[in-house]
């Protein structure tokens, strides 16, 4: 059956709604698991005195879950004119640019804040935040329902118009290049600072969540592939509904993580009125010797 044709679009379609109820099952259990700690988070202190990378963790946190919600949308009784349908792709735009700050905050503390780095990531994310704007202000989205037999639905707002699957492209490829950079130089940074402990740096990638990176960023590729092959719209929102998802998850595990290793070690934080300590920054490495194993898996003090 040929890709384009009315009868697989029909099935991708009611595919794709499965596929986005089924992520937000995922997330849902996953928000409300760790709903306690972004709780003593927000309580630790006064919103004008959060780091940046709280700011970017919780809107991270509220767009993943907002992006899922409003992703069920695109399918239905609503038009592709609608507000809803439009913020169903904006709030992916939010997703991106804070999973990427955080990324790019753990980058530089690995690196402990070399000015070359800081100079690499905050160019990365100027072109990321270029490209997804760019990619909101072309938006059009064109209406695949009529043309679809036997599905059900009133409108699927699936089917990019010829200036928004330019801005697609656009995106995506800023996306990937930005991220695997970051994702390398946190790699290859992780690399320098290793020691010949019982706890290895693949235990120590997948403390920290950098493995749901590695995924998310690996598919990226073939949705890459699909975007400037134009193959399918259907299927393209299929991939990009789980590599934004897994980004989101890889990100916000990651921060978590970092919060709680500075839970286990006090001398590396700053005591807040209600039990949780945040570390200015999240992620620096610390390379003293004495530190324990347990410790090592996912650090974040102070250089």
């Amino acid at each position: 059956m040929d890709a384009r044709s009315s009868e697989a679009n029909a099935a991708y379609v009611v595919a794709l709604v499965k596929l986005q109820y089924v992520n937000l099952g995922l997330y849902a259990w996953e928000y409300l698991t760790h709903l306690d700690h972004d709780w003593r988070l927000i309580r630790g202190t006064r919103p004008w005195r959060w780091p940046s990378t709280t700011w970017a963790y919780l809107i991270c946190r509220i767009t993943i879950l907002l992006s899922v919600i409003f992703s069920i949308t695109i399918i239905g009784d609503l038009p592709c004119t609608s507000v809803v349908a439009y913020l169903s792709h904006l709030f992916p735009l939010f997703l991106v640019v804070s999973a990427s700050c955080l990324l790019a905050a753990r980058t530089v503390a690995i690196w402990s804040r070399a000015s070359w780095v800081i100079a690499v990531c905050a160019t990365g994310l100027l072109f990321l935040l270029a490209s997804e704007i760019f990619s909101m202000a072309i938006l059009r989205v064109e209406d695949d329902v009529p043309k679809l037999p036997n599905v059900g639905y009133t409108h699927a707002c699936v089917r990019l118009g010829p200036d928004h699957a330019i801005g697609v492209k656009v995106s995506l490829t800023v996306n990937h290049i930005v991220n695997w950079t970051m994702f390398s130089l946190t790699f290859v940074g992780l690399w320098r600072h290793r020691r010949p402990r019982a706890i290895g740096l693949i235990r120590v990638l997948w403390a920290q969540s950098l493995a749901l990176l590695a995924l998310a960023m690996t598919l990226d590729i073939p949705l890459l592939l699909m975007a400037w092959m134009e193959v399918n719209g259907v299927i393209l929102s299929m991939g990009l509904s789980i590599a934004s998802l897994l980004l989101g998850l890889g990100t916000t595990r990651m921060t978590r993580s970092l919060y709680r290793s500075v839970q286990a070690n006090p001398s590396h934080a700053t005591r807040t009125r209600t039990s949780i300590q945040v570390a200015p920054e999240l992620s620096t490495v610390n390379d003293s010797p004495e530190d324990e194993d347990r410790i090592e898996l996912c650090r974040v003090g102070s250089p």
